[in-house]
């Protein structure tokens, strides 16, 4: 059990190196340029608020998308630390489920 633990921290902590370098939403980079991922925010801190989406705000993405931006807007006003910490998140996810399929 405690081997698991150790290979589990291992697996979030290559996550969280690999996403502080690959990522702009990463706090290493002064500012994120990519423009979708500014739309999806931009979204996001709209629905939470009180803006609906598709009726007083648009863009071409799903709700799901947005909602997690919204959750991610939470951490800060001006910054994509919230996304930051849900690319690791999922990274972490991936890793362990390509580690399971891996070991099928």
């Amino acid at each position: 059990m405690k081997k698991n633990k150790k290979l589990y921290l291992f697996i979030f902590f290559i996550s969280f190196i690999s996403i502080l370098i690959c990522s702009k939403n990463s706090p290493l980079y002064p500012f994120n340029d990519w423009v979708d991922e500014n739309a999806f925010m931009t979204v996001g801190r709209s629905w939470r608020h009180g803006i609906i989406p598709y009726k007083e705000i648009f863009e071409q993405k799903g709700p799901f998308l947005y909602l997690i931006f919204m959750i991610s807007s939470l951490f800060s006003k001006t910054s994509f630390i919230g996304a930051f910490i849900f690319e690791i998140i999922f990274m972490f996810f991936t890793l362990v489920f390509t580690k399971k399929l891996v070991n099928l």
